[in-house]
């Protein structure tokens, strides 16, 4: 990784986007904007590659953590704002119901077996069953209370 020096004379950065201030390729134009919006897919400088939130926390705090976390979820949103320092453990905290669940809520899944609501949250890579339920709601309720309170500020609820 480039140092903060280096990132601060090769981009400029501009309510949440970076745009070259060098041509880095001969496709590259002075000016255009780095990477892609539609996709999260990671930008070459010098022949390695970087990825654009990566490139924006460098330049403003000079070094590069381990996990950077999105506050709002949304890889595309790459304001300085919206970029923390995180555990991986609280980076998956902070991520988004996924695509497959069938409950409509995180944390939250149907148990075929006791035909009921099962509620789980994970922490530190140990999930917690936090009960059954006959309402999915209650379920939810049970996971955004413990959410709150094992994640804090990285509890998404989504």
């Amino acid at each position: 990784m480039p140092d903060q020096k280096t990132l601060q004379e090769t981009f400029e950065y501009r309510e949440g986007n970076l745009y070259w201030k060098i041509r880095p390729a001969n496709n590259v134009q002075i000016g255009d904007k780095v990477g892609n919006s539609r996709s999260y897919s990671p930008t070459s400088l010098k022949g390695k590659k970087i990825y654009v939130h990566q490139i924006v926390f460098m330049i403003f705090h000079g070094y590069l953590p381990s996990t950077i976390d999105f506050k709002d979820g949304n890889p595309h949103n790459t304001r300085i704002n919206n970029l923390r320092e995180a555990s991986r453990s609280k980076a998956i905290a902070n991520s988004r119901k996924r695509s497959n669940n069938t409950s409509g809520y995180k944390g939250v899944s149907w148990n075929h077996r006791s035909e009921k609501w099962a509620s789980y949250i994970t922490k530190e890579k140990k999930t917690m069953h936090l009960g059954y339920f006959t309402d999915k709601e209650e379920a939810y309720r049970a996971y955004c209370n413990a959410a709150v309170k094992y994640h804090g500020e990285f509890a998404n609820l989504g």
